[in-house]
């Protein structure tokens, strides 16, 4: 398991490298996809969003942004668990 995280952030890092530097982003996103899982590709995002809206409320004190962060992060966590 400790090898499939530290590989998945390797993707991740490379994946977000391509994006800035316009590399074909829809390859590495599917290798990562067929490598994990779209279920917990998803299901990290929810976490993500919600870990963004609980710094947001937080540190920037904006409310209405965290509770849309919140509410992505829950209905993406609720996707996963269906896919």
């Amino acid at each position: 398991m400790k090898q499939e995280i530290i590989d998945t952030s390797k993707m991740l890092e490379t994946l977000l490298d391509g994006m800035e530097h316009e590399i074909d982003t829809s390859k590495m996103l599917e290798a990562l996809i067929d490598d994990i899982g779209l279920n917990v590709i998803i299901a990290k995002l929810g976490n993500i969003c919600l870990d963004k809206s609980d710094h947001i409320a937080t540190n920037w004190h904006d409310k209405a942004l965290a509770k849309k962060w919140e509410r992505c992060g829950k209905k993406l966590s609720a996707l996963s668990v269906k896919i």
